[in-house]
C-alpha cells in the first residue's frame, strides 16, 4: 500500500512539472501577465523559462512561484502605498486632459508596465516635475523642494538611488506626452546626483 503510494505521489509531481499541467500553465500566464517578472527571475526569454520548467525539480518550481508571489505582493504594496497620487492624477488627467480612465486601470497599466531606465526623451520632456530644471549637483535645490511640499529627505534617498533600493517613480505615457504620476523627490535627487534612475512607465 505504501509503495502504491509512492507511486502516486511520485506521478503527481511529475504531472505538476509536465508542460500540460495547469499549474505550469498557469504560471506561465501569471509571467505573461507581468512582463517585469521573467527579468526579475533571471530568465531572458520566455523559451528560456519553458526549458527551465521542462527540466525543474518540483522544489525548482516552487522557488520560482515563490519568487513570483513576493515580486507581485511588492509590486501590488508600492501602488498601494502610493494611491493619493494615482487618484490625484486620474483627476488631473480627467479633468484637464479629457482623458478618461479610472484608478484602477492606471494601477493595471502599471502593473504590466516594465521597468526602465528612464530614457532622455522622457526625462527631458517629462510634465508634472521640477526634476529636469535640476543640475548635478544642486542638490540644495532639492532639499528646498523636499521641504514645499513635505516630502522624504533628499539626504535619506540618496543612499537609496545609490543602492538601487527604492520605490520607481511612475510615469503615465498618453499620446506623445509623459506626466509623472509619483516620483518628483526621487527624479530631482537623482538629477541632483547625476543619476538615471530606473522608472516605471505605463500607456494609456
Amino acid at each position: 500500500m505504501r509503495l502504491n503510494e509512492e507511486i502516486y505521489q511520485i506521478r503527481k509531481l511529475i504531472f505538476e512539472l509536465s508542460p500540460q499541467s495547469s499549474g505550469v500553465k498557469e504560471f506561465i500566464e501569471l509571467v505573461n501577465s507581468y512582463p517585469e517578472l521573467l527579468g526579475h527571475m533571471n530568465f531572458e526569454r520566455m523559451k528560456d523559462l519553458k526549458d527551465f520548467l521542462s527540466d525543474a525539480s518540483y522544489q525548482d518550481f516552487e522557488e520560482l512561484k515563490k519568487e513570483a508571489e513576493f515580486f507581485i505582493d511588492r509590486r501590488k504594496r508600492y501602488f498601494k502605498s502610493e494611491m493619493d497620487e494615482l487618484e490625484r492624477a486620474v483627476q488631473d488627467l480627467t479633468r484637464n486632459e479629457g482623458v478618461e480612465i479610472s484608478v484602477e486601470k492606471l494601477i493595471n497599466a502599471f502593473i504590466i508596465a516594465k521597468e526602465v531606465t528612464i530614457p532622455d526623451k522622457v526625462w527631458n520632456s517629462l510634465e508634472n516635475t521640477e526634476c529636469n530644471k535640476i543640475k548635478k549637483g544642486e542638490m540644495s535645490k532639492v532639499m528646498t523642494l523636499a521641504k514645499k511640499y513635505n516630502k522624504q529627505n533628499p539626504k535619506e534617498l540618496k543612499k537609496a538611488l545609490i543602492s538601487g533600493d527604492y520605490k520607481r517613480p511612475l510615469i503615465v505615457k498618453f499620446g506623445n506626452r509623459y506626466h509623472l504620476v509619483a516620483g518628483n523627490t526621487r527624479l530631482c535627487t537623482a538629477a541632483a546626483l547625476g543619476i538615471k534612475p530606473q522608472v516605471l512607465i505605463a500607456e494609456i
